[in-house]
């Protein structure tokens, strides 16, 4: 459903996640489930959980956003297929 890309901030040298709801999958119910989704995560505090920082609309691509906590790890693969 979603695209997620490693962004850093460089003013403040901060690498976070980016979300971005694919293009294909962009309309009013999808729009709303990642809405749901962010501010679910937004509200709980625990550790086992990224940290949601903003939520939105790019302003050119009409592209639904979210950014959240980047979390480094060696235990998951560079890429994944579908099944």
């Amino acid at each position: 459903m979603s695209i997620v890309y490693l962004a850093e901030l460089s003013a403040l040298r901060r690498s976070f996640a980016l979300k971005v709801l694919a293009p294909e999958l962009v309309n009013e119910q999808n729009w709303l489930r990642f809405q749901a989704e962010a501010k679910t995560l937004a509200a709980l505090n625990h550790s086992t959980f990224v940290k949601v920082y903003d939520l939105g609309i790019h302003n050119q691509l009409v592209l639904p956003t979210g950014t959240e906590s980047f979390i480094a790890t060696s235990n998951l693969p560079t890429s994944c297929s579908a099944p």
